[in-house]
């Protein structure tokens, strides 16, 4: 399983390594910041910094919907609106997830909503939205807490 530790790193296929965010002992969250192509790629990890993964896993990616979050980033005691923007699709949403902390939604259009972040500790957490507390969950982008 993960640890949560300092050096933990996703590679998607042979791109540079990237800093992952431990989420569980079975679940981290590798964000690369760059566009990837749709298509499978294999994915390796690293809980050191020197060791890979030796059998890479697959991943595919798929073409997604396009959302606008603002902002992406918000203080540690909460309290920051958090607007979620999507340029083609209906949203209907009646929670927000930072990470697992779920806040109700207020619903602004057809296609925005607006959440007020909860308070947490310093971290990058998945931003994501649902009709249900026992629904999935859409993910939409990533949330920073900060000083």
């Amino acid at each position: 399983g993960f640890r949560q530790v300092d050096s933990l790193l996703c590679k998607i296929g042979e791109s540079e390594s990237i800093q992952a965010s431990f989420l569980s002992t079975t679940s981290i969250l590798c964000f690369s910041g760059i566009p990837i192509e749709p298509g499978i790629s294999s994915i390796f990890v690293s809980q050191n910094g020197f060791d890979w993964s030796s059998s890479p896993n697959t991943i595919e990616f798929v073409p997604t919907k396009s959302y606008q979050v603002h902002p992406t980033i918000g203080s540690l005691g909460g309290g920051t609106p958090v607007f979620i923007n999507s340029t083609d699709n209906e949203i209907t949403a009646r929670y927000c997830f930072f990470g697992r902390d779920p806040v109700q939604s207020l619903v602004i259009s057809s296609t925005s909503i607006l959440c007020v972040s909860p308070a947490s500790v310093e971290g990058i957490l998945s931003l994501s939205y649902s009709m249900s507390l026992e629904l999935e969950s859409k993910n939409v982008s990533l949330f920073e807490y900060a000083v």
